[in-house]
């Protein structure tokens, strides 16, 4: 079983923005720190993406993985399909309307095929749930003030 981790963010930015930054996935590597490649591989036909592949700089090597996406709702969840040194790779982004903007939820949960000490584990799910929420609030609201394409 892997380090599961979750956290909410306020973005003041519309629905419609926060769900289209969300779902550009081949954008992430502007805003997502580590991720330096990703490709869309299949979509579903209101063009968001279903299945995705991502290449990711984690410090010490690169690591590759695929990701299939869902969306049920105000949920956009995604699984793994396969990966190098990645047995388990799953999460959700949640959003609710609130009066102050967009509320995030996002939950992850993580394992690797490479022995490591249960607190570098939880370290490093903290670190990708704090930096992707962070890089998510940023670009949604950069992209609503205008100030990021």
């Amino acid at each position: 079983m892997g380090e599961r981790v979750a956290d909410s963010v306020l973005v003041a930015a519309p629905l419609a923005v926060v769900e289209d930054v969300i779902t550009d996935l081949e954008n992430y590597p502007h805003w997502a720190d580590a991720i330096t490649e990703a490709t869309v591989t299949k979509r579903d036909p209101s063009g968001r993406p279903l299945l995705a592949h991502f290449s990711v700089n984690a410090r010490v090597l690169d690591v590759d993985y695929h990701l299939e996406y869902d969306y049920d709702g105000e949920a956009i969840t995604w699984r793994l399909q396969n990966g190098d040194l990645v047995s388990q790779l799953e999460g959700a982004y949640t959003l609710h309307e609130t009066a102050d903007g967009i509320r995030v939820d996002y939950e992850l949960e993580i394992d690797v095929n490479i022995p490591l000490p249960a607190f570098l584990k939880a370290r490093a799910a903290r670190q990708i749930l704090e930096t992707g929420l962070l890089g998510l609030r940023r670009r949604c609201e950069a992209i609503h003030a205008g100030t990021e394409g």
